[in-house]
């Protein structure tokens, strides 16, 4: 079975932190754009981890964790779909839209810490590829990095296992060491300036194409980036649910 390739962060977050027209306060985001070559990689992998794993034992838990995500995905989706529209913002600047999205993520990071308690982390040979993949999905828009930091030397453990996907564990990592103000290691993270996505700082940059192969992260990710950005036109919101980043 094939699944999409889980990017580090949603589509709604790099529309809402594109700069405002005239603005000159950066704006953290994360990329989505996957160029194909890396898309055939994943693939092959998510190929390797069913066989490996399996299809999943845990099918009522599985179809929970694809609703969770879902549900992130949706309220993703209607914040994107809002920006720019008339009469959409509240005072103080968020939207129904975006205060929708972000209580969503804090009923599925409630709900996460649940399952985790009951079942362990949901890994491929539990709930399948996709729902294990939308279970670090979840975990990954989540605001709260003190459980991000909690549960990352796990799944790392079961990533280098190949018991869960290993692209958005290095999300997750690159969240937690920027939260403490480290450099990251995998370049998941980057912002904009001046309408021009630039990588927060990495640690050992030299290598940093080889740590991003071994995740399966794509290449060429700046510049894919760019072109995303180009292509959005939308303005850059004042909160966003993954601006907690920049301002650690």
């Amino acid at each position: 079975m094939r699944v999409a390739f889980v990017t580090v962060v949603s589509i709604a977050a790099l529309l809402l932190q594109q700069p405002r027209p005239g603005a000159g306060a950066d704006c953290a985001v994360a990329g989505s754009a996957v160029d194909s070559q890396t898309t055939a990689r994943w693939n092959r992998y998510a190929a390797r981890l069913e066989r490996l794993n399996g299809s999943g034992t845990n099918k009522p838990l599985a179809r929970e964790l694809l609703r969770m995500a879902d549900a992130s995905s949706r309220a993703q989706r209607a914040v994107a779909q809002s920006l720019g529209r008339p009469g959409t913002a509240k005072r103080g600047g968020i939207s129904p839209q975006l205060e929708r999205m972000l209580a969503v993520n804090r009923a599925n990071d409630a709900e996460l810490k649940q399952i985790v308690r009951e079942h362990g982390w949901p890994t491929v040979h539990l709930v399948g590829l996709a729902a294990a993949s939308a279970a670090l999905g979840i975990l990954n828009e989540s605001r709260d990095t003190p459980l991000e930091a909690a549960l990352l030397p796990a799944l790392q453990r079961l990533a280098k296992r190949d018991a869960i996907p290993r692209p958005t564990v290095a999300g997750i990592q690159d969240t937690v060491l920027v939260a403490r103000g480290k450099k990251q290691l995998y370049g998941t993270i980057l912002t904009v300036r001046n309408g021009r996505p630039v990588m927060l700082p990495v640690q050992d940059p030299a290598h940093l194409e080889q740590r991003r192969d071994q995740y399966l992260l794509e290449r060429n990710y700046v510049q894919n980036m760019a072109a995303e950005l180009k292509a959005a036109q939308a303005p850059c919101a004042q909160h966003s649910s993954r601006a907690r980043v920049s301002t650690h």
